[in-house]
């Protein structure tokens, strides 16, 4: 039986704190917490913990795509394009990652 309390937004955050505290250098729990906040409607502290998320991990190419998506929606175009441009280079395509192998 659950008690629905993990719907809670005040439990994901919390989870979410406790797990950054014991894994501060990770990227995928600031991105989850970026994602939190962006449920909320929170970007400012959306875009925080996406610039935490590249900054401990600069291959982190879904945080630099959703951080880019916040840039643009704050129209700041070219800090989007810049976000976008670091999100292509950190998650290579399949042909370009196939065309690799072959080299």
């Amino acid at each position: 039986f659950e008690s629905g309390d993990e719907l809670k937004p005040e439990v994901g955050r919390k989870r979410v704190r406790a797990a950054i505290k014991n894994d501060p250098d990770s990227a995928e729990w600031r991105i989850e917490e970026a994602e939190l906040a962006f449920d909320e409607g929170d970007d400012v502290r959306a875009e925080a913990a996406l610039a935490e998320a590249v900054k401990a991990d600069p291959s982190a190419g879904v945080a630099w795509e959703l951080l880019g998506g916040l840039h643009r929606r704050a129209q700041r175009f070219a800090e989007a394009e810049r976000c976008f441009a670091s999100a292509a280079a950190a998650t290579p395509s399949p042909r370009r990652a196939l065309s690799m192998k072959k080299q």
